[in-house]
């Protein structure tokens, strides 16, 4: 009788082995997601911005897959893939900006320009599709000297991406 239930042992902890494995399989599998979303920092003003300086958009919402770097304000792709970007820059009246999405600082894959001479506040956004190779970081940038006004630190203005495929 022991040896009976030693084999049914065994055979449920051969069985509880086999999930086990299997598990661990499907989560290799599994696309652990990787998405942003930020603000400017609540806490900080910009007035004007030179050509190529990078924005940091330090407030962060949501960093799943931690890839987006609050400190620097670089996208560090952690896996090879297709990414969306979007972003949106708001300015104030008689106030204008150019911003380009960069990869690792050479390639220009988008404009957003927000500015007017009209009597109301601006706002100026654009979404890309990019594949990148890992370790390939991506940024927004001012595409000329910028003069904005210090609204450029509320919620409007907002950088996001996101993976839509890994390879």
């Amino acid at each position: 009788m022991v040896s009976s239930i030693q084999s049914k042992l065994n055979s449920q902890q051969s069985t509880m082995n086999g999930f086990q494995t299997k598990q661990s399989s499907i989560e290799r599998k599994v696309d652990r997601g990787i998405a942003f979303t930020t603000q400017l920092d609540l806490n900080k003003s910009l007035y004007t911005l030179k050509k190529n300086e990078k924005i940091v958009f330090g407030h962060v919402i949501s960093n799943h897959g931690n890839a987006y770097d609050r400190k620097s304000g670089i996208f560090t792709s952690p896996k090879s893939g297709i990414y969306g970007f979007y972003y949106n820059i708001h300015t104030l009246i008689d106030k204008f900006a150019l911003v380009e999405l960069t990869s690792n600082g050479d390639k220009i894959h988008s404009l957003a320009y927000a500015g007017s001479h009209s009597s109301a506040p601006t706002d100026g956004s654009t979404f890309v599709v990019l594949y990148l190779s890992k370790g390939e970081r991506v940024w927004l940038r001012a595409g000329r000297d910028c003069s904005i006004g210090e609204t450029m630190k509320y919620q409007e203005n907002t950088f996001s991406g996101f993976l839509i495929h890994s390879y």
